[in-house]
């Protein structure tokens, strides 16, 4: 994006729901649930790509903490 007369690069929606899933603390948790609900039309398939290949590497359940998210679990 431009700004004046610089680029500024930022994180995508998508970016930040898989960075801050991936990093599991309890205000990232609570970050997410306010990203999912400002942002219903965020890229779903393109997070779940990306936080399957992120799970096979760290081996934690980050799909399913997705998923609990979106349905709107307190966990």
């Amino acid at each position: 994006m431009r700004v004046g007369g610089s680029e500024v690069r930022y994180a995508s929606v998508e970016d930040l729901i898989i960075h801050k899933i991936v990093a599991g603390r309890p205000r990232d948790i609570e970050d997410v649930r306010g990203i999912l609900l400002k942002n219903p039309a965020y890229d779903t398939n393109d997070v779940r790509r990306w936080l399957k290949h992120f799970e096979e590497i760290t081996d934690s359940p980050l799909l399913a903490a997705l998923s609990d998210l979106q349905r709107g679990d307190r966990r």
